[in-house]
């Protein structure tokens, strides 16, 4: 019998699976489809993608640290809607509401973290509990309505266009990423993310103080999902109460199906890149399949469970050796 060490499934999968799930899926769509090649719909799939992505950079912390953020969808929607209603309800100047807005993801990351390490709280049950308070908090503020026009500084974020067509939009989002890598791979703060998440009792042994490393990365997931409802902002022209729903499942997918554990300790911003394109591809697919929308949350949630599924493997794989 093939022991999981031997498996060839999970080394595939282990090592560049992911870059071969795309190739494969391009190879297809180039087949299938006259639009998929076309400059402006490769455009629009890395688009549509900044806002997940940006917000996947926070949760890819989080997740090395061993923890899970399931507020961020939330985080970023509310955000969203503080840039825009701010200015248009409250009479605040455009860079004040913007500020408050980025100020409010601090906080709820704030909030994780000291539920988490301070109250002990597990992740999962922390981050719901806010995910809940914050979407009450969306319906009251906006009362469920659509906020409108965006800011002129967020609707220049993407209306600015480089290198052709592509938005501005798409390099921040990939100036974020490398930025996170960076940290991660050379600051004191970016290794004690590693160490945290990989053996949180040696960590704390060695003098790396293990409470505040786990609250940093949820203030700064915050601050990441903050910014990522903006992002949403400045593509939609408007903030809407919905705009990042569900989101927060699919960055953790991208994540995981990167490489990064659920378990904590490994994880790279490539990786999740990645797995963001990826998943922006099978939904481009699908629209241009012209699968109804509805499927998409079929393939999203198979998408998780494939990624949930690989990590458990990857995670066997580790504990035999």
């Amino acid at each position: 019998m093939m022991s999981i060490k031997d498996n060839k499934v999970v080394r595939v999968f282990g090592n560049n699976g992911l870059l071969v799930a795309i190739i494969i899926l391009f190879i297809i769509m180039v087949i299938t489809s006259d639009v998929f090649l076309t400059p402006q719909n490769l455009i629009n799939i890395l688009s549509r993608s900044t806002s997940m992505g940006v917000i996947a950079v926070g949760m890819t912390i989080v997740l090395i640290t061993g923890g899970l953020d399931m507020s961020v969808a939330n985080v970023a929607s509310m955000a969203g809607l503080l840039s825009v209603g701010l200015t248009k309800y409250q009479g605040l100047s455009e860079e004040w509401a913007i500020i408050l807005a980025l100020l409010f993801g601090v906080g709820v990351g704030l909030a994780n973290g000291l539920l988490v390490t301070k109250v002990k709280v597990n992740s999962l049950i922390a981050t719901i509990a806010t995910m809940t308070i914050v979407e009450g908090v969306i319906w009251v503020y906006s009362n469920g309505a659509n906020i409108a026009p965006a800011p002129e500084f967020l609707e220049k974020m993407t209306s600015i266009k480089v290198f052709g067509n592509m938005p501005l939009t798409i390099f921040i989002w990939i100036g974020i990423g490398v930025l996170a890598a960076l940290m991660l791979k050379w600051t004191k703060l970016g290794r004690s993310f590693y160490a945290t998440g990989g053996n949180p009792e040696a960590s704390r042994l060695s003098g790396i103080k293990t409470d505040n490393v786990r609250l940093w990365a949820y203030v700064l997931c915050g601050l990441l999902s903050a910014f990522a409802g903006m992002l949403l902002v400045s593509r939609l022209d408007a903030a809407i109460p919905t705009a990042a729903a569900g989101m927060e499942l699919t960055v953790i997918a991208a994540a995981v199906v990167g490489g990064t554990s659920l378990s904590g300790g490994t994880g790279n911003m490539f990786g999740t890149f990645l797995g963001v394109v990826l998943i922006a591809m099978i939904s481009n697919s699908i629209n241009l399949w012209g699968v109804p929308a509805a499927y998409d949350n079929v393939v999203t949630g198979s998408v998780i469970g494939a990624a949930a599924l690989i990590d458990a493997l990857r995670t066997r794989k580790k504990r035999i050796g």
